[in-house]
């Protein structure tokens, strides 16, 4: 198991710690939160993560904080992977991108692409659209994906 990982279930399993610490039982927290059945165990098993709004508010409810969910757990030595909703793998020469696209996961084939190729257009995309989002500065418009395409294209001279 990578490093991060380990670092993710220890701190989760704090998270259990703290919780038979207080005396709460999974089902009162769950109860509290207004979550479904087995929603504290799934993450305290390490099963899922919950967001930092929900993190906080379950150790609001333990009346802890995060200097208790921390306490003891070693420094990580690496740099942890970051979850992030585009994500590529490198298949042989070839680059499999994967991300959601509404309610759909879509996954596509780059040919003769790397994961640096992919970065570069991973920054460049969020360098455009963050000027095309100051140019527009009180502009509130949903961006079109042809609309973006083109002028994505038109930006960096790829037309």
């Amino acid at each position: 198991m990578q490093e991060e990982n380990s670092y993710i279930l220890l701190l989760l399993s704090r998270l259990r710690e703290l919780r038979e610490k207080s005396g709460i039982t999974p089902s009162d927290l769950e109860e509290k939160l207004i979550l479904g059945p087995g929603w504290i165990s799934h993450f305290e098993n390490g099963e899922g993560i919950p967001s930092l709004d929900l993190l906080l508010a379950i150790l609001y409810y333990l009346k802890g904080n995060i200097n208790d969910l921390v306490t003891g757990v070693p420094l990580i030595t690496t740099s942890p992977k970051i979850e992030r909703q585009i994500n590529a793998e490198q298949d042989g020469e070839d680059l499999i991108i994967k991300f959601k696209y509404s309610q759909y996961d879509a996954i596509y084939k780059l040919l003769h692409a790397n994961r640096a190729d992919f970065e570069n257009v991973i920054k460049l995309l969020r360098d455009k659209l963050a000027r095309l989002s100051h140019e527009g500065k009180g502009n509130i418009e949903a961006i079109k994906t042809a609309d973006f395409y083109k002028k994505f294209l038109k930006v960096n001279n790829f037309n």
